[in-house]
């Protein structure tokens, strides 16, 4: 119960923050200082649980550490992509929802071709230098989206969603392997259900600040419209899509505004993928076996 509604106030707190309240009211720091207050209580529940749902173990163990930051920062990619690449290419390029879906599904392409043959690399140069490199791609499709114009080809967008998910694909698998390698057989279920409770937490975590990032850059795009067409744009994000469907002066304001919005997340997306670099940099090169008490 700590940790669900602790990550829930954390959440909430990310979203609504600088749209639902200000960043500085006294909301904002109530929703986002009980969720402090939670997740600590939590993890003092936990050094004395018999049976913890979390080991904090798992948190003080380089490559374990270094494997979840990866994994919440994975998570967090997953869903700025598969939130945002196909709302842009349907608002801003005008494409239908097949060809949206279309897009996205490139980056499931690329996923399996990589992950499959990741096996024999990281035999070969270990399971951090192969993740190393899997970022390395992935960060070049993350900014090759970021980078893409309101002019951009379908097809362009496929393709860097395709490059992306070969990066994601030989960086994954190596670091679920890596941080089930160093630990005995009846611990390997722990590590691995951190890995995946961490990418959800980074799903959520994403999710939410990428929302915030959006609505952020909507509602101040559609406060600073012009006068005269301030009151027939769209109260919220929510009515953007109407306000597309009916060419005109409205429609090209909103689909610039959205644009505008959509590569703020684009730019989040990639400055993530960064952070994911860094946290496979903190892996060991060499994976040791742990000695757990």
């Amino acid at each position: 119960m700590l940790l669900t509604v602790g990550c829930s106030l954390l959440i909430l707190g990310l979203l609504e923050g600088g749209t639902g309240w200000a960043w500085g009211s006294a909301t904002s720091y109530a929703v986002l200082g009980s969720s402090l207050v939670l997740l600590v209580a939590f993890f003092l529940v936990e050094r004395r649980a018999a049976e913890p749902v979390l080991p904090l173990w798992v948190l003080r163990r380089r490559i374990l550490v270094g494997g979840n930051l990866a994994a919440m920062g994975v998570g967090a990619l997953l869903i700025g992509l598969s939130s945002y690449v196909p709302t842009w290419v349907q608002g801003v390029l005008g494409t239908g929802a097949v060809e949206a879906g279309l897009t996205l599904g490139a980056l499931t392409l690329g996923w399996p071709i990589t992950a499959a043959l990741s096996g024999r690399l990281y035999l070969r140069i270990g399971f951090r230098d192969t993740a190393l490199i899997g970022v390395a791609i992935a960060m070049g499709g993350a900014t090759w989206t970021a980078l893409l114009p309101d002019t951009a080809q379908v097809w362009q967008v496929a393709l860097a969603m395709f490059v992306t998910g070969l990066g994601m694909g030989l960086s994954s698998s190596p670091l679920v392997v890596a941080v089930q390698s160093v630990v005995d057989w009846d611990r390997r279920g722990v590590v691995t259900g951190s890995t995946m409770f961490f990418r959800a937490l980074g799903s959520a975590i994403g999710a939410a600040i990428f929302g915030a990032v959006a609505n952020t850059s909507l509602s101040r795009r559609f406060d600073d419209a012009p006068a005269a067409l301030r009151d027939a744009l769209p109260a919220d994000v929510d009515g953007t899509a109407a306000a597309l469907a009916t060419p005109g002066p409205v429609a090209d304001f909103t689909r610039e505004a959205l644009h505008a919005a959509s590569h703020s997340v684009f730019v989040g997306i990639a400055v993530a993928t960064a952070v994911v670099a860094v946290a496979v940099a903190v892996v060991p090169r060499r994976a040791e076996p742990l000695v757990l008490e």
